[in-house]
């Protein structure tokens, strides 16, 4: 799972299908690394509280309050990731 607190992250399914892990930021306890402000990201150990498919021409949003786990699918796909500063 990973955070971020400056952007917003939105991911688009160009071709391919994606499975997306999703828990509230709340819900992660256990740090894998610090956080680094320069690159805007966390990461975390724990699981997602739900897995989210996501195909082609689909988006997921996530806001900082979102902690998130993408490309958990081992399908090839092709995606845009846009991040939004807040």
């Amino acid at each position: 799972m990973d955070i971020h607190r400056k952007y917003i992250d939105i991911q688009m399914i160009i071709s391919g299908k994606d499975e997306m892990g999703w828990s509230p930021i709340q819900y992660c306890t256990r740090p894998k690394t610090d956080y680094i402000s320069e690159s805007d990201i966390q990461f975390f150990t724990d699981g997602p509280l739900m897995v989210l498919p996501v195909t082609e021409k689909m988006f997921t949003i996530f806001f900082p309050e979102d902690a998130h786990k993408p490309s958990i699918s081992s399908e090839m796909l092709h995606k845009i990731v846009i991040k939004v500063a807040l």
